[in-house]
């Protein structure tokens, strides 16, 4: 069984060397440029003129397969209807090529979007509520200093409870004019980009209520100070009976005073008084306790803006101001947890309209059914595109073939012009002797006989080639084995 597995791949072999000697036999004998001509030197440069153009040809395609391989290459994509699945997917891998044109290209932004504002706690707070500032309200205000605390505490709060409703409606305003404006959008954004867009629009929204704020409050104060007008409080200007005159009317004398300090800052001056307001311990104005954050100015307005709402953070200085103020209220202190210092007055709250947190929501389907793009389009750069190559080296086959097939014995008859100057001082017989030497004949012989087939052998063995009629020979027609067996066996 092993010598017949040997035999059959010996004879394959066999077949694939004859057929490869073939095969260059063939290569050698190509001749695309045949002509009536029986001259050796002819053919045999119409020979060279084949070899070279399959040889140029055959390099000249490589080349053009490399190339068309490595060429990148734009591709342009339509999807019909993409879905938002589709359009994500898609927006995932090309970016920054994808464009789906929009049915609908100005939807509102209350369409697709909405928010949750969370304010500074105080404006939740009992501290805003109208008992509190009623319990904590001292209706002997007139006897007691301008700057004790039990005077300005109540107008303080007033005031707070006052900017929380301002920034209430503003925002409610800011948020309605938010969500009346439209997005021109007139492809598909992708969700990123549409939050970004939101976004920035909501911050010029509320840097425009913060600017009006700010102007309005501007004027408000600036109003008052022109105006000087007498505080209720006696915190500015006080006034008092400068004489009593008896059969006279009216009978008292009535004159007014600028509240004044022992620092000698008086509220006559534009730029106010402004101090930490204190707790006077009775009538002793030489004894008194700072309240932390609790400001005081000639205005309870400028007071205001300056104070903070540090003493309302701490249980111990809450219980001080209730038991001054004789409030039967026990409110808690503020404990929510801020991104304001403690320490911050009213007015850099007021800057950012007191607001802790935005929470922005934006729901990404209801804007992709409102733009509801048809199609989207988007390319891509590619490179070892097979039907590319195939198709751009079969256009380039045609031409370059006929190119080359023209102009290949050209390059034959110029390459023997440019030998035969080099060789123009030479022997004329050694050219043709190179010539002949370089010749290669083929004779066919037709039935040879055995002896003529071992003949040929001896003579020409490298390049003798003999088809067998029959390709598949039984080794018994030319094999004989006698075995000698050991003397033993006989």
């Amino acid at each position: 069984m092993e010598n017949l597995d040997n035999n059959q791949n010996i004879e394959v072999v066999q077949i694939k060397k004859s057929w490869s000697k073939y095969l260059i036999d063939y290569l050698k004998d190509l001749n695309f440029y045949k002509s009536n001509s029986n001259d050796i030197e002819t053919i045999y440069k119409e020979r060279l003129s084949a070899r070279l153009f399959i040889s140029l040809l055959f390099i000249i395609m490589i080349c053009i397969i490399i190339y068309s391989s490595l060429l990148l290459r734009t591709v342009n994509m339509t999807v019909r209807n993409p879905s938002e699945k589709k359009f994500k997917d898609i927006y995932d891998k090309y970016p920054n090529t994808l464009t789906c044109p929009c049915s609908y290209t100005s939807p509102q932004y209350s369409e697709f979007a909405n928010f949750q504002v969370t304010v500074h706690e105080v404006c939740n707070s009992v501290f805003i509520s109208q008992q509190w500032i009623n319990e904590i309200y001292n209706a002997n205000v007139s006897f007691i200093p301008s700057n004790d605390v039990r005077t300005v505490l109540s107008s303080f709060w007033q005031l707070v409870r006052s900017f929380c409703g301002i920034i209430n409606m503003s925002l409610d305003d800011a948020f309605s004019e938010f969500g009346s404006n439209n997005l021109l959008s007139l492809s598909a954004q992708s969700q990123q980009l549409l939050e970004t867009k939101v976004k920035a629009t909501l911050d010029f929204v509320i840097n425009s209520t913060i600017i009006n704020l700010k102007k309005n409050l501007a004027i408000t104060r600036e109003t008052i100070s022109i105006n000087e007008p007498i505080s209720s409080l006696a915190t500015n200007y006080f006034i008092y009976i400068s004489s009593v005159k008896v059969g006279v009317t009216p009978p008292i004398d009535i004159d007014i005073n600028a509240t004044s300090f022992p620092d000698g800052c008086s509220c006559e001056n534009l730029d106010g008084c402004l101090r930490s307001a204190v707790i006077f311990e009775s009538d002793q104005r030489s004894n008194f306790e700072n309240v932390s954050g609790i400001m005081f100015d000639c205005l309870p307005l400028d007071a205001a803006l300056a104070s903070s709402f540090e003493c309302f953070y701490d249980s111990w200085c809450l219980s001080l101001i209730r038991n001054v103020s004789k409030a039967n209220m026990r409110p808690e202190p503020l404990h929510i947890q801020s991104r304001f210092e403690h320490n911050t007055t009213l007015k850099k709250l007021l800057d950012e309209l007191m607001i802790e947190q935005i929470t922005m929501t934006v729901n990404f389907s209801s804007y992709y059914s409102i733009c509801n793009p048809k199609y989207c389009t988007y390319s891509y750069i590619h490179r070892f595109d097979k039907l590319f190559i195939i198709t751009f080296t079969a256009s380039a086959f045609g031409g370059i073939s006929a190119v080359l097939k023209f102009i290949a014995p050209f390059l034959i008859k110029l390459a023997y012009w440019i030998y035969s100057l080099k060789s123009r001082n030479g022997p004329r017989t050694d050219f043709n002797k190179n010539q002949s030497t370089n010749l290669s004949l083929t004779i066919i012989i037709t039935n040879p006989t055995q002896n003529e087939y071992e003949q040929l052998w001896n003579m020409h063995s490298d390049t003798l080639y003999c088809l067998c009629s029959q390709a598949a020979i039984p080794y018994s027609n030319f094999i004989q084995i006698v075995p000698q067996f050991h003397q033993l066996c006989s």
